[in-house]
């Protein structure tokens, strides 16, 4: 963990103190309990972090890798972006790099052109996200699929390290660790930390039971094999990396995470922007849930149908 969010985290426990002086010692016990739970989490994390064995396969060839990039109005990201991917030590002979612009309204085509090797979908109508991941689904060689988003940077490392974690042939998808690109302003912080728990602890703690419920979107790899015969993404889905995640465990698969992966992606900024996200995302967990209720509380997904999905609301 960084010295900067171990500071903020100081920061904010120091003005919560403030504020329950000023609320109301009513509050306290609250606050307290939700502290510690929240701080719990931090630590336990970080025990994994330094104790915790993530198996691993070494490849004797490395397997060619498609990378595909949806853009929509992704000027001012979408050439570092792409530099991020070039920047891989993976071996780039075995790199296919796929840049998927959805009709947008600003020059993200013609950046990409000027990129080289890098094919370029040009979509003239807007289909959304999804649909841009399905176009370029059906382009890929790859015998795994990085989907990356267009405001986001992978470390070096990342994808080599996600790529070893397919230790077994049941390992439908693996995600890394989410977290924020350069935070500047105390919501970018709480971000910070959110992202720090969720994608770092939560996702790891998930996936050692089987019970992740989600391939972020920022960055997963999939397994080329699994996504062709699930048909791909869901169109019609607002949050498909939540699809996606239920979908590859409904057909048996499962969705391992590599907390050493670091991948860094851009957050809203201000608080129109980051409620727009939220009210999303919430609206695919409601459609999501209601998508996959066979799984609820249902054995046969053991973790993930008894506890995490049910729960979903809470992380």
């Amino acid at each position: 963990m960084k010295p900067r969010t171990l500071l903020t985290i100081l920061v904010f426990f120091i003005l919560a103190v403030l504020a329950v002086h000023f609320i109301g010692a009513q509050w306290m016990m609250v606050y307290l309990s939700l502290f510690f739970l929240f701080m719990g989490s931090v630590f336990a994390w970080l025990y994994l972090d330094f104790s915790h064995h993530v198996e691993t396969k070494q490849w004797k060839n490395w397997p060619l890798v498609t990378v595909l990039v949806p853009a929509y109005n992704e000027s001012d990201t979408i050439e570092k972006c792409v530099s991020s991917i070039k920047k891989f030590d993976y071996p780039q002979d075995k790199l296919q790099i796929i840049v998927i612009n959805d009709a947008s309204k600003d020059n993200t085509a013609e950046i990409v052109r000027g990129i080289p090797d890098v094919t370029l979908i040009d979509k003239k109508k807007n289909g959304g996200k999804a649909a841009g991941l399905n176009d370029g689904l059906r382009k890929a060689k790859g015998t795994f699929i990085a989907a990356i988003d267009a405001d986001t940077y992978p470390a070096p490392d990342a994808l080599r390290k996600m790529v070893e974690s397919f230790s077994d042939e049941n390992i439908g998808a693996v995600t890394g660790l989410i977290q924020v690109n350069k935070p500047h302003n105390l919501l970018m912080r709480i971000q910070e930390i959110e992202y720090l728990v969720g994608f770092g602890f939560y996702q790891s703690m998930l996936s050692i039971v089987n019970a992740a419920f989600v391939t972020p979107g920022p960055m997963c790899v999939y397994r080329k094999q699994v996504m062709d015969e699930l048909g791909g993404y869901d169109e019609e889905n607002i949050t498909e990396d939540m699809e996606i995640a239920l979908h590859v465990q409904h057909e048996g698969y499962r969705i391992k995470a590599c907390h050493t992966a670091n991948i860094y992606t851009d957050v809203p900024d201000n608080i129109k922007e980051w409620w727009g996200q939220r009210l999303r995302w919430y609206r695919g967990k409601i459609f999501n849930t209601n998508k996959y209720k066979v799984m609820l509380f249902n054995p046969r997904f053991g973790d993930l149908g008894i506890f995490s999905l049910p729960f979903t609301f809470l992380l």
